[in-house]
This record gives C-alpha cells, structure tokens and sequence, in this order.
C-alpha cells in the first residue's frame, strides 16, 4: 500500500511540476508576443511616414526637441486659455447687466 502510495505522490509531484512549468512558458511567451506587436506597430508607423514622404527620411523625426520649445507652447497655450476666460468672463458680466436692466426696466 505504502508503494501505490508513493507513485501516486510522485505522479502528482510530476504533474504538479509540468503545469507549472506549462504556465510559466505560457507567460514567456505572452511577453514575447506583446513585444513583437510593439516593434510591428512601430515599424508600420516608420513605413507609413515613409510612403507619405516620398520614402525620405526626415531627420526632425529623430531629434529630440528640446524642453524650451515645450515650455514655450505651453505657456502659449495657458496665455490663450486665460484670454478666452477672460472674455468668456466679459461677456457673461455684460449679458448678465443688459439682462438685469432689461428685467428693471420691464
């Protein structure tokens, strides 16, 4: 009894061990599948720059820009922003004293 016993351990040891060994080669391979799919993707983003340039490369594509052009744009941007709350504001105290003359005077 004690000998069925022990290849039954054994057996399930082994089993136990190979779908282990079945998963973690399952994951290997899940890694390896989502790093092809990002090299294809940026490989097909490389061709169709390419065709919609007449097959040059332009050098822009890999310079890095440097910080101050960012910096710039976003300073830009927040000016513009806080213009167009300004006159939203403007607007809104006007049409809000026209509205409240024309309510008095009715």
């Amino acid at each position: 009894m004690s000998i069925v016993n022990n290849n039954n351990n054994t057996l399930d040891a082994m089993n136990q061990y190979e779908t282990t060994s079945w998963s973690n080669f399952k994951n290997i391979l899940i890694v390896v599948s989502e790093i092809v799919i990002v090299f294809l993707l940026v490989l097909l983003k490389i061709l169709h720059k390419l065709a919609n340039n007449g097959w040059n490369f332009k050098s822009s594509w890999f310079k890095i820009k440097s910080v101050d052009k960012y910096r710039r744009r976003f300073r830009q941007r927040e000016i513009q922003q806080r213009a167009m709350l300004n006159v939203i504001e403007c607007v809104n105290e006007r049409s809000l004293a026209i509205s409240s003359s024309i309510y008095s005077n009715v």
